[in-house]
Formats: structure tokens, C-alpha cells, sequence
């Protein structure tokens, strides 16, 4: 059986700039009430905006920025 190679993150912060970049969040396990873990498929392009995410070379568009966040939020309220 093969296996998704997915990265875990839980940086809510992350997630949201990976989902304005067009990234769709694979999973979230918010089991642990003080940390929400997400989950994204890996890929090399993914792996590259991590990595610029870090070292600040990410530009997004504020509102979509906090659109994404909003979602995110709405999704763990929802519980989905």
C-alpha cells in the first residue's frame, strides 16, 4: 500500500499563507486542545515555499491572508 508523503505543521500562521498560495490542507488533527496539527501533501514546490516562508521571501496578499485564516478558524470550529 503506498503512503502520501504529507508535512505537519502547527503553525496556524503557515497554514493559512499555504492555503493563499493555492495549497489545500489534507487533514487536521486537533485532538489536543492547545495545538492544532495540519496536514498538507508534500510536494517539491510545497517544500520550497516552507522554506521561503522562513526565511521571509514570501509575498501574499494581506486579504487573502486573513481570509485564509478565517477559514482555518471556521473549520476547527466546525469541526471539519
Amino acid at each position: 500500500m503506498d503512503t502520501i508523503p504529507l508535512i505537519k505543521t502547527p503553525d496556524t500562521n503557515l497554514a493559512a499563507t499555504l492555503l493563499t498560495l493555492g495549497y489545500y490542507i489534507d487533514g487536521m488533527d486537533n485532538s489536543n486542545p492547545k495545538k492544532v496539527i495540519f496536514y498538507f501533501v508534500k510536494t517539491p514546490q510545497l517544500v520550497a515555499h516552507i522554506e521561503a516562508y522562513w526565511k521571509d521571501e514570501l509575498n501574499v496578499n494581506p486579504r487573502d491572508l486573513a481570509y485564509a485564516r478565517k477559514e482555518i478558524l471556521a473549520r476547527l470550529h466546525e469541526g471539519t
